[in-house]
């Protein structure tokens, strides 16, 4: 060309300089790709999880499809940070989800792909229904509360089952419906907190609760449970359970005003029990009722 040798060297810097930004610019985008992939992979399936919630409460008009609901910093939604980069990098994911007091009645078994939970805690809403097994896969949660909804049935077996939820730590379902015997697997796993109670648990205390750490805290209250709960023969360290609002004859000798001041008031607090053998179908309702006049009264 006619440009001069200083001019045409100053245009060929230029043109190798614009590439290497290019390449740089390319290398950062693809170091990035797998951790927003990855987060936008939840933020579908979090937005296909409110599709079915009927009316999206206010607070969360936020979550849209297609974002990363941790850049976006949606409502309810904590993440990791991820660890490593490039090759050897894990992406970010959604481990939390906090979505209380918002009246939603979704379908949970839209969340069963959200396997790197490690919370779930809807309590304080309209959720209605069986727990849905789907559930299962999120082999990583450690706290699961699902409080104040309106779950009905019984009490999945799966819960307590280390081979499916073995980090499990707390497990809340109190103020719910859940009907029938209280299985026996939730004294098996790594539980340390367990709330129950208020719903209309019937016949024993599974001999495996005696497996429950020192430490631990149990609400069995407000239920239809009967016999006598000696699977605790001697008072466990720093152990807290409730027992009152239930049908039991007896109670531990070491549970006492002192030793065990949860237990106190428990002839004040007697629920009739329900009949699961099916001879009455008004049973049910009627042990409803009174316990629900019972709470009332603040007898209990």
């Amino acid at each position: 060309s006619g440009l001069p040798p200083r001019v045409r060297l100053q245009s060929h810097s230029s043109l190798i300089m614009h590439k290497v930004m290019s390449l740089a610019a390319l290398v950062v985008l693809l170091a990035l790709a797998p951790q927003s992939y990855a987060t936008v992979q939840d933020g579908t399936m979090l937005s296909q999880f409110l599709s079915g919630c009927g009316t999206v409460p206010p607070g969360l008009s936020g979550w849209r499809t297609g974002e990363d609901p941790c850049t976006a910093r949606w409502v309810g939604v904590t993440c990791n940070s991820g660890t490593g980069t490039g090759n050897t990098s894990t992406p970010a994911t959604v481990v939390g989800l906090k979505l209380q007091g918002m009246g939603l009645a979704c379908n949970l078994t839209r969340l069963a792909g959200m396997t790197s939970l490690t919370e779930l805690s809807l309590d304080n809403n309209q959720f209605v229904g069986t727990i849905s097994n789907d559930l299962r896969t999120l082999v990583r949660l450690q706290t699961l509360t699902l409080s104040n909804n309106k779950f009905s049935g019984t009490v999945p077996a799966w819960i307590g089952n280390v081979a499916q939820l073995g980090l499990l730590r707390s497990l809340d379902l109190s103020f719910n419906t859940f009907v029938g015997l209280i299985p026996s697997t939730l004294g098996n796993n790594s539980l340390v907190r367990l709330a129950l109670n208020n719903n209309q648990l019937g016949g024993y205390i599974p001999a495996s609760f005696a497996l429950f750490p020192n430490n631990a805290t149990i609400n069995l209250n407000g239920n239809l449970l009967s016999g006598n709960p000696a699977v605790y023969t001697t008072a466990p360290v720093n152990f807290t359970v409730d027992f009152r609002c239930n049908n039991f004859r007896t109670l531990p000798t070491w549970c006492t005003n002192t030793s065990c001041a949860t237990c106190a008031q428990v002839a004040t607090c007697t629920v009739p029990p329900v009949n699961f053998s099916g001879a009455s179908s008004m049973a049910p309702l009627f042990a409803l009722a009174t316990f629900m006049l019972a709470v009332l009264m603040n007898a209990c």
